[in-house]
C-alpha cells in the first residue's frame, strides 16, 4: 500500500478532467506535458485511450480492428470465448474482460450493414459464432468506412463528431 500524496490526487484529478472532456485536445496536451510522475502508465493509457477514436481509413478503433483481424485470419468461424482470447494475445495493452469485449463489438452486428455476423442470438452469448463479413473486410482493408455512434470518455463519436486516429 502506499498513502496518495496531494500531487498524485491532483495528477489523477488532471486525468480525469482530460477523459471527460468533449475533446480529445486536453488528453493529447496532459500526455505532452510529461508530468504525470505520479501515475507512470497513464501516458500509456491515455494514448491507448485516444486509439479507441475510429481510425481515418476504415472508421474502427483499435480494438474494433484489433478484433476484426483476429476474424480475418479465420477459416472457419470461431466461438466468442476463442475470439475474445485471440484478440488479448495481440492487444498492446490488455484491458477488457471478456464480457465488455463483447459489450463493445455487438454493436457492429446491428449496423445498417454489419462487420461480423453471429451464427445464432438463441445461444449463450460466449458459444456464439462469428465470421468476418464483406463489409468488415472492406473496413479492414480501408475501402470502406464503418460508421458508428459510441463514447470514448466524455467524446461521443458519430457523424457529426469527426475526432479520428492516425
Amino acid at each position: 500500500r502506499k498513502p496518495v500524496s496531494a500531487k498524485l490526487l491532483s495528477q489523477a484529478k488532471q486525468c480525469w478532467q482530460a477523459v471527460s472532456c468533449s475533446s480529445p485536445k486536453a488528453i493529447v496536451s496532459l500526455i505532452d506535458q510529461h508530468q504525470l510522475d505520479c501515475l507512470p502508465n497513464m501516458s500509456d493509457v491515455l494514448r491507448r485511450l485516444l486509439q479507441e477514436l475510429p481510425h481515418t481509413n476504415s472508421g474502427l478503433s483499435m480494438t474494433q480492428q484489433l478484433a476484426l483481424n483476429v476474424l480475418s485470419s479465420q477459416r472457419s468461424p470461431i466461438s466468442v470465448t476463442e475470439w475474445f482470447k485471440r484478440y488479448q494475445q495481440i492487444e498492446p495493452l490488455p484491458f477488457l474482460g471478456d464480457v465488455m469485449f463483447y459489450a463493445l463489438l455487438f454493436p457492429l452486428t446491428q449496423s445498417e450493414v454489419p462487420l461480423f455476423a453471429i451464427d445464432s442470438l438463441e445461444k449463450n452469448w460466449w458459444e456464439q459464432k462469428v465470421t468476418l463479413t464483406e463489409f468488415g473486410k472492406a473496413c479492414l482493408a480501408g475501402q470502406k468506412r464503418a460508421k458508428q455512434c459510441y463514447w470514448v470518455g466524455g467524446m461521443r463519436i458519430s457523424e457529426h463528431n469527426h475526432w479520428r486516429w492516425d
